[in-house]
């Protein structure tokens, strides 16, 4: 999933400093002030630079970073998601993606109005311990084993803490003009039955749990045509921006009303699109870019570029 390297040495993380950015994290979000119960309602001015999942890949998520360029552009969005399970290893194959987590946390934190963080089914499996495999390994062991190796016995405190930002995530950022970006839609069979109520709740702890609909909406994969006209005349959106599907080339447009981008390998994709005036499918799929050839020209894409995110190999306190 990710063009970074394995086999690198496990960073010695501070676990007080990783809660405090949690607990900002959660802070922030909480207190959004386009913020609905679990949904973000984009500004009719400005833009939104929108990621598909990102699996651990920090250079990916540096990348983004940069394009985003949050501090030189005081109207730009960016909405991000899924940053748990993928990525490096360290030498006994532990995953190091919680560094990605703790890193979308920070900029969350750091930028509470204009970072928008959507849920996930990976977030969901850490949180409700349901596993998930890949190869024949168990990303939710891997995930775990990272967290040991970072914290020893302090890592239950550090996962209460991750499991309560994936409390605070949103389920969909909307815009004025009939946008609706969301991890994934859920399957035909399981629109009749969705409770919009969902969309009122400001946390998500109840709604946690299989066959509630946030757990339907984020593990979808029904592409049909008609599958996306009736979720979008249900929740009132003409358009639908996910991730969730594997796209070897970077992003597909399976129906009329959707468009699908992923952001974790070397085919990685971004939306960057405009708040200010309605877009047709058309023109969404015309403002998909990719991550690897829009780079900058001072681009080492390093991820130690942003230290104050703790994404570099340390992240420890000073001695």
């Amino acid at each position: 999933m990710s063009e970074e390297r394995d086999g690198g040495a496990v960073p010695r993380r501070d676990p007080d400093r990783t809660i405090t950015v949690f607990r900002e994290a959660v802070g922030a979000a909480f207190a959004e002030s386009c913020r609905r119960g679990c949904v973000a309602y984009l500004p009719t001015a400005g833009d939104v630079l929108v990621s598909g999942d990102l699996h651990g890949n920090r250079i990916n998520f540096m990348r983004l970073l940069k394009s985003a360029d949050l501090a030189h552009h005081p109207e730009r969005h960016l909405i991000v998601q899924e940053g748990v399970h993928g990525g490096p290893a360290s030498e006994h194959g532990a995953c190091l993606s919680y560094i990605l987590v703790e890193g979308i946390a920070a900029l969350k934190a750091k930028y509470p109005d204009r970072v928008h963080v959507l849920v996930g089914n990976h977030d969901l499996s850490e949180h409700m311990g349901e596993p998930i495999f890949k190869d024949g390994v168990s990303l939710n062991q891997a995930f775990e084993q990272g967290l040991a190796e970072a914290y020893g016995h302090r890592r239950d405190e550090v996962r209460q803490w991750y499991k309560r930002f994936v409390e605070s995530l949103l389920v969909a950022c909307r815009t004025e003009h009939g946008l609706f970006i969301s991890h994934t839609i859920p399957d035909g069979r399981n629109v009749p039955s969705f409770d919009v109520g969902l969309f009122e709740h400001q946390r998500l702890s109840d709604d946690i749990h299989r066959g509630s609909s946030l757990y339907n909406l984020v593990w979808g994969r029904d592409h049909r045509p008609e599958t996306a006209d009736g979720f979008a005349e249900l929740v009132g959106a003409d358009l639908f921006l996910v991730s969730h599907t594997p796209c070897p080339g970077g992003y597909e447009v399976p129906n009329s009303r959707l468009t699908i981008i992923q952001s974790y390998d070397e085919a990685g994709c971004y939306v960057l699109l405009p708040l200010d005036r309605p877009l047709s499918h058309a023109q969404v799929i015309a403002s998909v870019r990719r991550l690897l050839t829009d780079r900058h020209p001072d681009d080492t894409v390093s991820i130690e570029l942003d230290a104050d995110l703790g994404l570099g190999a340390g992240g420890a306190p000073e001695e």
